[in-house]
């Protein structure tokens, strides 16, 4: 008998960080048409610690920009 292991390449290995899924959670309340997902679960960015590392910047990045906000949504404020 041969055993055959299947090796998905691409696949996302880690799950997202904190700050990515506070922004998500953020950018959808404010403008749900804006693509986020990347940042996702299963995103691009979450496929090497590197790309997660890079990723999670710009989630930081991308929420204090919004929480700025005259009136940000409370998806925006809540995980201060």
């Amino acid at each position: 008998m041969i055993a055959i292991a299947l090796v998905v390449h691409g696949a996302a290995c880690l799950p997202p960080s904190a700050p990515c899924v506070d922004y998500v959670a953020c950018q959808q309340a404010y403008d749900a048409t804006v693509d986020t997902t990347a940042y996702q679960e299963g995103g691009s960015c979450w496929t090497t610690p590197q790309e997660a590392a890079a990723c999670t910047e710009q989630c930081e990045v991308a929420l204090a920009s919004l929480r700025q906000l005259p009136d940000p949504p409370d998806e925006c404020v809540a995980a201060q």
